[in-house]
């Protein structure tokens, strides 16, 4: 029996002006990526992006994220797929680890709320047909249950339990103790709450956030709600929103209201808050040059991607006074959890063994990043982000990976 499988197209040529295509164009968005595909089932309603922009320092690996209100048959899922991954490669040499950036988007038929058995399936069988080139791990609308039935499928899954990587790999199982979270969220918002406390340094010159007012933008999601939690012990004051009015993220969000004291907005309104913090924890792009004449926080520190609509709106914020710590290194501690998980569990005889205490402490490092970048730059007044980037830049060009 023929073995199942998508149609997958390879399409970087044509993202390049190399060779020209009936649909795919030359985008801005495709910056010299290594490689890119595209995958499609009709009788299911399957499309997948898969986006490889780099693998100098190891596979790329990158969350799949799961999203249904892209505009129809346009090329917004692509484009966010390049952005990520390319994203990707910055957060994982800045963070340390010895592996490439990539992204993988599937795309939703409209009002769908998660991907079902036979788009997990397709895309499961997507991701092996790269043969390692891409490592996948959760993103949006993605959960550990999604990834463990996409690793029926492929091997090259992060995010799942280390035992399940090992036995997938044919490596030995050997237990770790005291052993880490599949999932990356609780690691994603420790870091993010790492970024908001060095960025309250460089701002208030005090890390500490008592009294300091955040406003929130996903508060419900799986990130969202868990930094919410960690503020309100620190301290903060809260306003939260969220972009789903599906009835459940409202109800978690009458949740956190009731269990935080926290204010909620329409997400439309809540970029005009009266907030020394704005965290954005959602989908990205909504740091506009429009949207900063609005904006009265001085501080733009959250753990969604690719907020900037713009990566010239950064000097924008700059010179106005606004402080935006980069979403690829804020926002890192998932992918150091589940990157380190996955180079331990693939290759044990080259790491040491992923603690959950010492992931943690790799990933209160976020902080102490955060603050060296600052001090590098603040007499020369360069963004952040734009030191980031060249500083990941530098890495790539002298560093080679130990593992290599």
């Amino acid at each position: 029996m023929k073995r199942y499988s998508p149609n997958i197209t390879r399409i970087d040529a044509y993202l390049s002006g190399q060779e020209t295509h009936p649909f795919f164009k030359p985008l801005k968005a495709y910056q010299n990526h290594e490689a890119v595909y595209y995958a499609e089932d009709e009788k299911i309603n399957f499309k997948a992006y898969i986006a490889v922009h780099s693998t100098k320092r190891g596979p790329s690996l990158g969350g799949a994220r799961f999203r249904s209100n892209y505009k129809v048959d346009s090329f917004e899922p692509l484009e966010d797929a390049l952005r990520l991954s390319q994203a990707m490669t910055t957060k994982n040499t800045l963070a340390g680890l010895d592996l490439g950036g990539g992204k993988a988007v599937i795309v939703g038929t409209e009002g769908q709320e998660k991907p079902t058995k036979a788009q997990l399936k397709a895309f499961g069988v997507f991701v092996d047909s790269l043969k390692g080139a891409y490592v996948t791990a959760e993103d949006m609308n993605m959960t550990v249950k999604d990834l463990i039935r996409v690793s029926k499928y492929t091997k090259y899954v992060a995010g799942i339990s280390l035992k399940k990587m090992q036995k997938r790999h044919g490596q030995k199982v050997s237990r770790v103790v005291p052993a880490p979270k599949p999932n990356p969220a609780p690691y994603t918002a420790l870091g993010t709450l790492m970024g908001i406390q060095a960025a309250c340094e460089i701002v208030f010159k005090n890390p500490s956030l008592k009294d300091k007012v955040v406003a929130i933008k996903g508060a419900a999601g799986s990130v969202g709600k868990r930094i919410t939690r960690l503020l309100f012990n620190e301290g903060a004051k809260l306003i939260i929103s969220d972009m789903d009015d599906h009835p459940a993220k409202q109800l978690t969000l009458i949740d956190l209201k009731n269990r935080y004291n926290a204010r909620i907005v329409s997400s439309k309104d809540i970029l005009k808050q009266s907030a020394d913090i704005y965290a954005p924890c959602a989908t990205g792009g909504d740091i506009t040059s429009a949207s900063l004449k609005t904006m009265k926080a001085k501080i733009i520190a959250g753990a969604a991607n690719n907020v900037l609509a713009e990566p010239s709106v950064e000097l924008e914020a700059l010179e106005r006074g606004i402080v935006y710590i980069p979403d690829f290194i804020i926002n890192a501690g998932g992918v150091i959890s589940v990157g380190y998980q996955y180079l331990w569990a693939t290759k044990p005889h080259a790491y040491d063994p992923p603690t959950d205490p010492e992931i943690e402490d790799k990933i209160r490092d976020i902080k102490s990043v955060i603050l060296d970048l600052h001090a590098d730059t603040k007499s020369a007044n360069i963004p952040l982000g734009l030191a980031a980037l060249e500083k990941a830049k530098t890495i790539l060009q002298t560093e080679i990976p130990a593992a290599h």
